[in-house]
C-alpha cells in the first residue's frame, strides 16, 4: 500500500492506493511524513477536479472496501452528475432500504471525492458529512460543492481551527 498526500483547496488529503487501484481518499488534518502525490493519472484528476473538471473521466480504478450494501450506496453515489445532488431518501428508494442506512454507508465513504458523497443531502438540509452536521467537515462539504458549481477555489475559505 502506497500512500502519499495532495494538497487542495479546501484542505490536505490522504491518498492510498495499491499499484493503479485508489483504495482512499480521506481527509488529513493532522501533521504527516508523507510524501506529495506522484502518481500521474490519480494526481491529474485531482489537478482537474479541484480546477472546474469534476465531470471527468477517471483513468484508474476505485477499489472502496466495505460491505455489499455500503458498495451498492457507493456506485449509486457516483452516478450523481457533478453539480447536482440527492437525498439519502432518493438513494434509499432506489435500493429498497432507509435513509438512514444510506447516511451510514456515506459515512463510511472511503474515497471522499471520488465517491461524491458530498452530493448526498438530507431531506430537510445539508445532512452531513463524515459524521459532522457542522465544523470543518461541513465546510468541506459545501466547499465541494461549489466547487461544482463554478465557484473560485480561491474564494471558499475553510476554517480549520
Amino acid at each position: 500500500m502506497q500512500q502519499s498526500f495532495y494538497l487542495s483547496p479546501l484542505g490536505c488529503l490522504k491518498i492510498s492506493q495499491q499499484g493503479a487501484s485508489l483504495s482512499h481518499i480521506e481527509w488529513l488534518d493532522i501533521p504527516h511524513q508523507l510524501e506529495a502525490l506522484v502518481e500521474p493519472a490519480i494526481k491529474q484528476w485531482l489537478d482537474g477536479y479541484f480546477n472546474g473538471q469534476c465531470s471527468a473521466a477517471m483513468s484508474f480504478e476505485l477499489a472502496p472496501k466495505g460491505s455489499l450494501f455500503q458498495q451498492r450506496v457507493w456506485r449509486q453515489m457516483s452516478l450523481i452528475p457533478c453539480g447536482e445532488t440527492l437525498t439519502y431518501g432518493d438513494i434509499a428508494n432506489k435500493l429498497g432500504s432507509s435513509a438512514q442506512a444510506v447516511g451510514n454507508a456515506c459515512r463510511a465513504n472511503p474515497i471522499v471525492v471520488g465517491i461524491p458523497c458530498h452530493r448526498v443531502l438530507s431531506a430537510t438540509g445539508n445532512g452531513g458529512y463524515a459524521g459532522q452536521t457542522q465544523g470543518v467537515m461541513m465546510q468541506r462539504k459545501l466547499g465541494l460543492l461549489a466547487l461544482e458549481l463554478g465557484v473560485d477555489p480561491a474564494k471558499i475559505f475553510i476554517d480549520e481551527c
